[in-house]
């Protein structure tokens, strides 16, 4: 008898153990993906160059006079600057690899060109992105926006 419960115990510390080991594994697979994340994040902070947007069947491709530029900073702030006009505010929401906009505030120095207005109203809905080197593409309801650094 003696030895029956001696395997018994035995066996139920060998299942606390690869319990245990489970959750040291989620614990470390959670930071993880905290660790890849910030990384992505800050992938992402600096100034981007718009170099085309394409919506609802057209696509524009800018003058390389005109420069319209989306900063992100780490602070979690989105800069869009057209010619005369920026429009910036919070972002939240990061989902893997998708942005949720919040409240926006725009100056109003000037008149915004047809271009500047396209580009303003892209970041009015939420986008999800693809990284690629020193591209950045944005995808919305709005289009598709691509960018370099």
């Amino acid at each position: 008898m003696k030895t029956l419960a001696g395997n018994r115990s035995t066996s139920m510390s060998g299942i606390y153990l690869a319990v245990l080991f489970a959750l040291l594994f989620v614990i470390y697979s959670c930071g993880q993906n905290d660790t890849n994340e910030l990384s992505d994040r800050n992938k992402l902070v600096g100034k981007w160059r718009a170099i085309s947007f394409q919506g609802k069947g057209e696509k524009f491709f800018y003058d390389s006079n005109r420069k319209y530029i989306l900063e992100i900073e780490s602070n979690r702030k989105l800069s869009v600057y057209g010619e005369d006009n920026i429009l910036s505010g919070p972002y939240k929401g990061w989902n893997g690899d998708s942005l949720s906009l919040e409240s926006w505030q725009m100056t109003d120095v000037c008149c915004n060109s047809d271009t500047a207005n396209i580009l303003f109203q892209f970041f009015s809905v939420s986008a999800k992105f693809v990284l690629q080197d020193k591209k950045l593409t944005l995808i919305s309801e709005k289009g598709k926006l691509e960018l370099r650094k």
